[in-house]
């Protein structure tokens, strides 16, 4: 059935996150956590945007090494992802919708229906992956 908020407390997260580590204390993984699940902060649909834009943008990388992937992880969460010259002229549509699905501020994170659309429009010029 659908789940439903059984008070109107807001989640806690503060305790499960560690950015120091691969893995959180809870589930998940800092990796792919928003900076505000990191800091302990209230958190939204926008966290949900950003980790699904790591996991976007990591499809197209493809690390060969853990080391790769942990450079890839860092570049795409600090937004500077897209500013290496091969992914930017390899997949310029895709750069555009995933800086906006990781921006730092949730507030100016896609929404879900504007990632679908986004990705709908463009998806005839990515490569299969």
């Amino acid at each position: 059935g659908m789940a439903k908020a059984s008070a109107s407390v807001a989640p806690q997260v503060v305790g499960f996150f560690n950015s120091t580590e691969d893995h959180t204390i809870g589930v998940g993984s800092p990796l792919y956590s928003s900076p505000e699940q990191l800091e302990g902060k209230e958190c939204s649909p926008a966290v949900d945007i950003f980790a699904l834009g790591v996991v976007l943008a990591e499809l197209y990388t493809l690390p060969k090494t853990m080391s790769e992937r942990h450079y890839d992880l860092r570049d795409i969460r600090s937004a500077v992802f897209c500013k290496r010259t091969e992914i930017r002229d390899a997949f310029p549509e895709l750069c555009s919708v995933m800086t906006h699905m990781v921006a730092k501020n949730p507030k100016e994170r896609l929404s879900l229906g504007q990632v679908k659309k986004l990705l709908k429009a463009i998806s005839d010029k990515l490569p299969p992956r």
